[in-house]
């Protein structure tokens, strides 16, 4: 994977994600797609030298290191972000909600004869962060165009639980899985499923193939039965 300067990629700037918003409905248990990831744009800086010291530097200075990969030709572009952007960003949308949202990356022009942003449509991949601070010490964005299919791990959110039948009985939610894995288009990567647990009984349960899955997503997953939650006795 080789580095490549922002000179070279400038006729791929109108590469920008567009997205829409829908949802659906299951027979009987309401499962849906909360929302398609919402495009939002990050401001970015290139940068010039990699390796730990510079970037000890360079957040120093108040930037987070970071690398936009998989572009035309397996390239990648390193990057700076401002480091208060980036830990908002990262405490609003948690690390699962990082991975399945599609920026706008906004390079500022650093090259001769360059006089507007540069913009490429990026999903979040990678944080690291300082096990001892919590410091946000670089980031990984994935070049991911309409037509690109990527594979994500979409979070569950419930609603429901303050009249679903089953809780009401004294019962407890057993979650098998947190996160849907999903194979999705790059203008159709969902932010989360909403589970709806309103009409639930004790030892009731919803599987994989309860999602109602859109076009554009499929799930990564061979058993459909496989249970994602259950509604079980404390």
């Amino acid at each position: 994977m080789r580095r490549l300067a922002i000179r070279q990629l400038v006729e791929l700037s109108d590469a920008i994600l567009t997205t829409q918003q829908w949802s659906t409905s299951g027979r009987g248990l309401t499962v849906q797609l909360s929302s398609l990831a919402s495009s939002d744009t990050l401001i970015a800086e290139p940068r010039h030298t990699s390796g730990s010291r510079p970037a000890a530097q360079f957040r120093k200075t108040g930037r987070t290191p970071g690398t936009l990969f998989s572009l035309p030709g397996e390239e990648s572009m390193l990057l700076t972000f401002d480091q208060k952007d980036i830990a908002t960003r990262l405490h609003k949308l948690g690390r699962t909600g990082w991975a399945c949202q599609v920026f706008d990356v906004k390079i500022t022009p650093d090259v001769a004869g360059a006089t507007e942003p540069i913009t490429f449509p990026a999903l979040g991949r990678q944080v690291h962060m300082n096990a001892a601070t919590d410091e946000i010490e670089n980031i990984t964005l994935m070049y991911c165009p309409p037509d690109r299919k990527v594979r994500v791990k979409v979070p569950l959110k419930v609603y429901g639980e303050e009249v679903c039948p089953g809780l009401k009985a004294g019962g407890r939610i057993n979650w098998i899985a947190r996160t849907i894995a999903c194979i999705a288009r790059g203008d159709q990567v969902p932010e989360g499923f909403e589970v709806d647990v309103s009409s639930l009984e004790i030892k009731d349960k919803l599987t994989y193939g309860d999602l109602q899955v859109p076009e554009g997503v499929e799930l990564a997953v061979k058993d459909t039965e496989l249970p994602i939650l259950k509604i079980m006795k404390k």
